[in-house]
């Protein structure tokens, strides 16, 4: 089906930036349709909420049958970061469950904020501001030059990738250390059929270092125009990126969780949980 290729799709372009550090946990769920975001109150909640009872059951089974105890990253994109948000606040802050949490990049949450209004209600997660912080939230919405950046009724954490800080200076291409093509083609149709299309994965190409600078402005990620790179055939209208949010910054991703893994637990060979 197009969902189980799109779920390859997933594994091999998002979850791989993370296998440099951890065992990567990634279990299916039944995820809302694009459609539930054009939905009303208290339609879209309602849907979004059963959506959310199999990444709660997931992440329980994980801890009960995988986890052991160890530290974990918690790794998540799109509707996966809107339930992560969920995820964070009802069961990992304020339980044990947050002694063990190396991070979490919980990345391309478009409409949904994470605001500092929703970090102040926290008891012991915040926002990373370094680059090896731990027990924090890292978090960003991509837009190429030029384009509106995300439209929001509140603040949201935008995290620089290329410098780890919460701020808006730019960071030069220079401190970027590759962008990894997409493997595959993701199946955008939105029919009944739901059918495959015989998508072939290949192995990832060499990553593209020195690629793009980066730049936080108003809580929307700015990059470099990719129009005419190998990244094109992801761009969104108006410039929006969130098919690159991962894409872009492969290699910084991957090197990140690595360093923030050390600082959590030197010899420690880790779990992901991810609910792409």
């Amino acid at each position: 089906s197009a969902a189980e290729e799109n779920r390859s799709w997933m594994m091999a372009n998002q979850a791989s930036t993370y296998n440099g550090c951890c065992n990567v946990y990634a279990p299916r769920y039944r995820e809302a349709s694009a459609f539930v975001y054009i939905a009303a109150p208290p339609e879209k909640e309602e849907i979004l909420g059963f959506a959310y009872q199999d990444v709660l059951a997931a992440f329980e089974y994980f801890l009960t049958h995988f986890n052991q105890g160890q530290p974990f990253i918690i790794a998540s994109h799109s509707q996966g970061s809107h339930h992560a948000k969920r995820l964070l606040a009802e069961r990992i802050d304020g339980h044990s469950e947050v002694n063990r949490m190396v991070a979490a990049y919980v990345i391309g949450a478009v409409d949904v904020a994470y605001s500092k209004d929703w970090f102040s209600g926290l008891l012991d997660i915040k926002a990373c501001e370094s680059p090896t912080e731990t027990q924090c939230v890292i978090h960003w919405d991509t837009y190429g030059e030029g384009g509106p950046g995300v439209s929001r009724d509140e603040d949201s954490l935008c995290t620089n990738p290329l410098t780890w800080r919460v701020d808006e200076q730019i960071a030069a291409a220079d401190q970027h250390l590759g962008a990894v093509p997409p493997s595959g083609t993701f199946n955008l149709q939105l029919d009944r059929e739901n059918a495959a299309t015989n998508v072939q994965f290949a192995p990832l190409a060499a990553p593209l270092r020195q690629h793009t600078w980066a730049q936080c402005r108003n809580g929307t990620l700015f990059v470099a125009d990719q129009e005419d790179t190998l990244f094109s055939n992801l761009i969104l209208p108006e410039k929006n990126y969130h098919g690159l949010d991962y894409s872009l910054f492969h290699m910084n991703i991957r090197e990140n969780a690595k360093a923030r893994v050390a600082a959590f637990l030197s010899s420690a060979h880790l779990h992901v949980f991810s609910d792409d």
